[in-house]
């Protein structure tokens, strides 16, 4: 399995939008060939370009292009329970779920996080749980999904809802886990093929979902 680089991390992802290099140069106004060359590791864009790419392309996430490029450290010190503001949190959870028309019940199915929790977070102090009063980060990311807006701003770290914070805490990526480790399935031992294998067997069972 390659190296993660911002090259193949920019390549992958828009393959995954469906883009050309020509479509993605009329998504970000950078020239194809510029793009062109970031994908083949010829060139470092700049901290700005590397935030447009991110920009242009869904399921991007800005800080992970920005560590790529050697702008951000590769690890986080934020802890999650710090980085969100739970009033700001609840508040706008229940502002997006009022503007679907979605009761708890209904985001409860859709999330599959247990409604007892979901109140929990909307109404701290009011419904206790054995829970922590505040979401993991799975879970955040799952609402975030759901209603398409960004962790970041589900969160209360940023006041637009498709801007991400690069200090944010984020979840490991499974691709640099299988590409970082040397890994067994029991007593089988995975090459780089049977990685690459995982991962689309994981893309079309998401895919069908």
């Amino acid at each position: 399995m390659e190296k993660r680089t911002l090259g193949n991390y920019v390549r992958d992802l828009r393959l995954r939008n469906n883009f050309s290099l020509r479509d993605l140069a009329n998504e970000t106004d950078i020239s194809y060939s510029y793009i062109h060359a970031i994908e083949s590791d010829r060139v470092t864009p700049s901290r700005e370009i590397a935030a447009s790419l991110a920009n242009g392309l869904k399921g991007a996430l800005p800080d992970e292009m920005l560590r790529l490029g050697g702008y951000l450290p590769a690890q986080r010190t934020v802890d999650l329970a710090d980085a969100i503001d739970m009033e700001l949190f609840a508040l706008r959870l229940e502002e997006l779920m009022s503007g679907n028309d979605w009761k708890v019940e209904a985001l409860a199915v859709r999330t599959n996080i247990n409604k007892n929790e979901l109140h929990g977070w909307l109404h701290p102090g009011i419904y206790q749980t054995s829970s922590s009063q505040s979401p993991d980060i799975i879970s955040l990311y799952k609402l975030a999904a759901l209603f398409h807006v960004t962790p970041d701003y589900l969160a209360g770290a940023v006041h637009d809802p498709n801007v991400f914070e690069p200090s944010f805490p984020r979840p490991k990526n499974l691709r640099d886990l299988l590409n970082g480790e040397a890994l067994v399935l029991d007593n089988i031992p995975l090459d780089e093929a049977d990685k690459e294998r995982i991962i689309a067997i994981l893309y079309a069972a998401f895919d069908s979902k």
